[in-house]
């Protein structure tokens, strides 16, 4: 149950993350182009009362910088925790098929030490010699071609 509860948030940590990254510039964009107008429109109603100088201007640009910057920062940890997540979900899948080809190859090589036992007893009985390279592996199991040599 814990593993279909980590999907269910992987999935939704994947949603958000194509979320903003389809919409992670045009945020950014239009918060330097509204902060940009809104000091525009704001030095001219500010202009009777007091001077805006180029002091004033250069507080209100980093202060922008740091906004976007923040909100910058914000994406990457985001990213980095979403990346942390699939990088651990891949792990556990190819874990998964790791354990399940071992165990194929287990079954194989269980299946091939008894046709070898079963080969074994049949040359010792008739004193034959029997070639193991004539043993084909089969979808279904194993089919032994007896070619005695003599």
């Amino acid at each position: 149950m814990g593993n279909l509860s980590k999907r269910k948030d992987l999935i939704k940590l994947d949603r958000i993350m194509t979320l903003i990254k389809d919409w992670w510039l045009i945020v950014v964009v239009l918060l330097i182009i509204f902060t940009l107008a809104g000091m525009f429109i704001l030095s001219f109603i500010y202009s009777k009362d007091k001077e805006v100088t180029l002091d004033l201007v250069n507080s209100w640009v980093s202060l922008i910088l740091g906004i976007v910057a923040t909100l910058l920062s914000i994406i990457s940890m985001f990213l980095s925790f979403y990346n942390l997540e699939r990088t651990n979900e891949i792990n556990e899948d190819s874990l998964d098929s790791m354990k399940e080809l071992q165990k194929n190859v287990e079954a194989t090589l269980q299946k091939i030490i008894e046709i070898e036992k079963v080969v074994g007893k049949k040359s010792l009985s008739t004193g034959t010699e029997v070639a193991y390279d004539n043993i084909v592996g089969m979808d279904n199991g194993f089919e032994r071609r007896d070619q005695e040599r003599k």
